[in-house]
């Protein structure tokens, strides 16, 4: 079982837990909070929480919308940062890196205030 567990958009930024694994109805969530966002400001930024995130289904669909929200979103993010703890989760930012300009970075659970401030500096 996956879905969002929250969305919680903030200004431009959006907060987003995901619990699980990402499946197709997980996309199907999301992409409205970020249109909205994207719409209303120039700019925005997103903090992946990951504590809780398994991977996403191999089912071809949930890849087949992956690629198709990476092309057409990653333009318009500023900033991403990722808050997790399992063995693969640091190396996202650089995964990210080829689908955005997007400034990315990686914080392990002990360090979510960290994140924050990060995601939120300059930001008026």
């Amino acid at each position: 079982m996956s879905h969002l567990v929250a969305v919680e958009p903030r200004g431009n930024i959006l907060h987003v837990k995901v619990l699980g694994r990402i499946r197709l109805e997980t996309y199907k969530h999301l992409i409205p909070f970020i249109d909205a966002a994207i719409f209303e400001y120039d700019g925005v930024r997103i903090l992946f929480d990951l504590t809780e995130f398994a991977g996403r289904d191999p089912d071809g669909a949930v890849f087949e919308e992956d690629t198709k929200f990476d092309l057409p979103y990653w333009a318009e993010v500023e900033r991403v940062a990722f808050i997790g703890d399992k063995k693969f989760e640091p190396r996202m930012p650089a995964f990210c890196e080829p689908f955005t300009s997007a400034t990315s970075r990686f914080f392990y659970p002990h360090q979510r205030k960290d994140a924050g401030e990060w995601i939120r500096e300059g930001v008026k």
